[in-house]
């Protein structure tokens, strides 16, 4: 067992699940803000978002359950824009 406990949500976690849980600073990936224990969020990989941030950079268009959308940096595309976004970014 590790040296160290977190709690959050009334749960005692070790660093590892913690980590994975909440991300690794407690942040959102795309405002930067503190994300609160009592707050829904979103995650892909190692980024966690809060609910309202986990949006199309590009349209802003909130996701549903299903929608396709690709990871670049911290930033979340849409499917449909992923094209576009790419090309005004540089990246193609």
């Amino acid at each position: 067992v590790g040296r160290r406990l977190y709690y959050k949500l009334g749960r005692k976690l070790c660093r590892r699940d913690y980590l994975r849980l909440f991300g690794q600073d407690g942040l959102c990936a795309s405002c930067d803000k503190r994300i609160r224990a009592y707050e829904m969020t979103m995650r892909v990989k190692d980024k966690v978002y809060h609910l309202e941030c986990f949006k199309c950079a590009a349209c802003q268009k909130h996701f549903c359950v299903g929608d396709r959308y690709l990871l670049i940096n911290s930033d979340i595309v849409c499917e449909q824009d992923i094209y576009e976004w790419t090309k005004i970014n540089g990246m193609i």
